[in-house]
Protein backbone atom coordinates (compact mmCIF):
# COMPACT_ATOMS: atom_id res chain seq x y z
CA UNK A 1 0.00 0.00 0.00
CA UNK A 2 1.46 3.35 -0.98
CA UNK A 3 1.67 6.11 1.58
CA UNK A 4 -1.07 8.16 -0.13
CA UNK A 5 -3.41 5.16 -0.42
CA UNK A 6 -2.84 4.27 3.21
CA UNK A 7 -3.65 7.83 4.30
CA UNK A 8 -6.85 7.76 2.27
CA UNK A 9 -7.81 4.41 3.79
CA UNK A 10 -7.14 5.68 7.32
CA UNK A 11 -9.29 8.72 6.64
CA UNK A 12 -12.27 6.43 6.05
CA UNK A 13 -11.81 4.30 9.18
CA UNK A 14 -12.61 4.79 12.84
CA UNK A 15 -10.72 3.56 15.87
CA UNK A 16 -12.21 2.90 19.28
CA UNK A 17 -10.73 2.00 22.64
CA UNK A 18 -12.46 0.04 25.37
CA UNK A 19 -11.52 -1.72 28.58
CA UNK A 20 -12.01 -5.47 28.49
CA UNK A 21 -12.23 -7.06 31.92
CA UNK A 22 -12.00 -10.84 31.98
CA UNK A 23 -12.16 -13.36 34.84
CA UNK A 24 -10.39 -16.64 34.08
CA UNK A 25 -10.01 -19.84 36.08
CA UNK A 26 -6.75 -21.58 37.03
CA UNK A 27 -6.33 -23.16 33.61
CA UNK A 28 -7.11 -19.99 31.67
CA UNK A 29 -10.74 -20.58 30.70
CA UNK A 30 -12.76 -17.38 30.43
CA UNK A 31 -15.53 -17.45 33.02
CA UNK A 32 -17.07 -14.03 32.49
CA UNK A 33 -16.25 -10.39 31.95
CA UNK A 34 -17.37 -7.06 30.61
CA UNK A 35 -16.54 -4.40 28.08
CA UNK A 36 -16.43 -0.90 29.51
CA UNK A 37 -16.39 2.17 27.29
CA UNK A 38 -15.64 5.41 29.17
CA UNK A 39 -17.68 7.30 26.54
CA UNK A 40 -20.83 5.24 27.15
CA UNK A 41 -22.72 4.55 30.34
CA UNK A 42 -23.41 0.90 29.59
CA UNK A 43 -21.35 -2.11 30.45
CA UNK A 44 -21.55 -5.02 28.11
CA UNK A 45 -21.27 -8.24 30.09
CA UNK A 46 -20.52 -11.68 28.75
CA UNK A 47 -20.18 -15.26 29.97
CA UNK A 48 -17.46 -17.49 28.59
CA UNK A 49 -15.19 -16.95 25.64
CA UNK A 50 -18.09 -17.46 23.24
CA UNK A 51 -19.91 -14.48 24.78
CA UNK A 52 -17.24 -11.93 23.83
CA UNK A 53 -18.27 -11.50 20.16
CA UNK A 54 -21.89 -10.84 21.17
CA UNK A 55 -20.80 -8.26 23.75
CA UNK A 56 -18.56 -6.55 21.17
CA UNK A 57 -21.42 -6.55 18.67
CA UNK A 58 -23.80 -4.98 21.22
CA UNK A 59 -21.23 -2.38 22.26
CA UNK A 60 -20.35 -1.46 18.67
CA UNK A 61 -24.04 -1.15 17.80
CA UNK A 62 -24.43 1.34 20.65
CA UNK A 63 -21.36 3.33 19.57
CA UNK A 64 -22.53 3.60 15.98
CA UNK A 65 -26.05 4.45 17.10
CA UNK A 66 -24.71 7.29 19.26
CA UNK A 67 -22.65 8.59 16.35
CA UNK A 68 -25.69 8.58 14.05
CA UNK A 69 -27.66 10.61 16.61
CA UNK A 70 -24.79 13.07 17.02
CA UNK A 71 -24.55 13.60 13.25
CA UNK A 72 -28.26 14.34 12.81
Amino acid sequence: MTENTEAEWLATTQQFAVVLGVVVDKVGRVLYGEIVDPQLRGRYRFVGLDGIPTAVHDWLGEVLSDQSRDES
